[in-house]
């Protein structure tokens, strides 16, 4: 390091010392912002794939449903007469299931409407069923 004497005679350290200081700190604050955008990202995706595993759950639950109904259709013959069917909730550890029974315009058809939910996520199956 080259040191200049002034003309007091004390020793005035190098003006270009300093720079080193300041572009290291300037590297540091670039790697915690990026940092911190890698972390929000990652906190993003986590979350999407937790929502992606309870949409499909919730959508196994609703089909699972309309095969109670059709289960329920095939156990009572007289499935016409007897409609519609009030809807019916089954609570599972998973989430829930809720189907009902319904008639249509179309005589000997029933419909199937089930809904499944997982926390906050929510799907619905409908199906037509004949006699």
């Amino acid at each position: 390091m080259r040191r200049q004497m002034n003309l007091q005679g004390s020793v005035n350290p190098d003006r270009n010392g300093g720079s080193a200081l300041v572009v290291v700190l300037a590297i540091i604050l670039t790697m915690l912002v990026l940092g911190n955008l890698f972390l929000r990202i990652m906190g993003s995706e986590t979350q999407m794939s937790e929502n992606l595993a309870t949409r499909t759950q919730a959508i196994y639950l609703a089909e699972s449903g309309t095969h109670v109904g059709i289960v329920w259709l095939q156990d009572n013959p007289n499935w016409p007469v007897v409609l519609p069917k009030a809807p019916e909730t089954l609570t599972l550890s998973a989430g829930s299931i809720t189907y009902q029974i319904d008639t249509v315009a179309v005589p000997n058809q029933a419909r199937v409407l089930s809904r499944g939910q997982v926390g906050l996520s929510e799907r619905t199956v409908e199906v037509r069923v004949s006699k």
